[in-house]
């Protein structure tokens, strides 16, 4: 009698997965229709998502990482971050966006990155491959830790899922709000020791050291100003996200022996005693990088 419950346990199983997966697809499609339904009943309001998008950009917190910056063929190009796109989605309504790992075998992950607009049906979406291989200075390995192949598929996907956002919002909006935003970093940015001293901090786990920004903003350290903390901003979020990698923006090559732009003859500053203690302590060092992520960051992973 077990024997033949058993046997007609296993023989329903399949049936039973079978009826699972065609509830699952029906509630699916429910939630669509549901979701189109409504973006249908309350269309957005183009002039209101406008006013919103333009008060996000007036956050500080939010404008500072809002823009990024890469060179193509001699330019500096710039555009709108990942947390940019994602706001832009949200306040202009009815978008929805996302990201869906279709498959993960011979390893590498396929991927599906998504933005629909269910106001007006226009959807825009990418497939593509993640190879679980991290690529390092000193060589390539394979990455076999499920958090790692996670984060490497979240960071490919986001910045695809950016671009199928980006697809459905007019250009002139975009326009409106990196402007805004640019406005605001300015207008907020304090060019002082701390802020400077930051700035370093942050650029170096990248590699980049206090001559090599020199060379790209022409002028002693010293001498930075709002526009120029403002550019490096964009730079810092473009090597965050991945956009972008060192030498895109800065010359390698420069030596640290090398004079700084500008300083010529001139007498140096005087260092104050907290900076020499600064380079001499490891310590405060680490401090002043955990500090220096906070005013760069302002985030964790997408």
């Amino acid at each position: 009698m077990e024997q033949k419950s058993l046997a007609k346990s296993q023989n329903n199983m399949p049936a039973t997965d079978s009826v699972m997966g065609n509830i699952g697809m029906s509630r699916e499609v429910a939630e669509i229709q549901a979701s189109v339904f409504m973006a249908r009943q309350f269309p957005r309001d183009e002039e209101r998502a406008l006013t919103r998008i333009i008060k996000s950009c007036q956050n500080f917190n939010f404008a500072r990482q809002a823009v990024y910056q890469y060179a193509k063929g001699g330019t500096n190009i710039e555009g709108p971050s990942i947390r940019a796109a994602e706001m832009l989605a949200r306040e202009m309504g009815n978008i929805v966006s996302g990201i869906h790992e279709i498959e993960q075998s011979n390893g590498e992950s396929v991927v599906q990155a998504f933005a629909w607009d269910l106001e007006t049906n226009v959807r825009s979406e990418m497939i593509f491959k993640v190879s679980h291989v991290r690529h390092t200075r000193n060589g390539d390995y394979t990455v076999t830790d499920p958090r790692e192949i996670y984060e490497m598929v979240a960071n490919n996907g986001a910045r695809r899922k950016r671009a199928c956002i980006l697809s459905l919002i007019p250009p002139d909006v975009v326009d409106t709000a990196l402007e805004e935003c640019s406005q605001t970093v300015i207008r907020y940015t304090q060019v002082d020791e701390e802020t400077t001293a930051k700035l370093l901090e942050a650029f170096k786990k990248y590699g980049v050291s206090q001559k090599m920004i020199e060379n790209r903003i022409q002028r002693n350290y010293d001498a930075i100003d709002a526009y120029q903390v403002n550019d490096l901003r964009k730079v810092y979020t473009s090597l965050k996200d991945g956009i972008g990698q060192v030498d895109d923006f800065f010359d390698t090559s420069v030596a640290e022996s090398q004079k700084p732009i500008g300083e010529g003859d001139k007498p140096k500053k005087k260092t104050s005693q907290k900076k020499k203690d600064e380079k001499e302590s490891p310590e405060e060092s680490e401090k002043d990088s955990e500090s220096s992520e906070e005013l760069f960051e302002g985030g964790g992973l997408d």
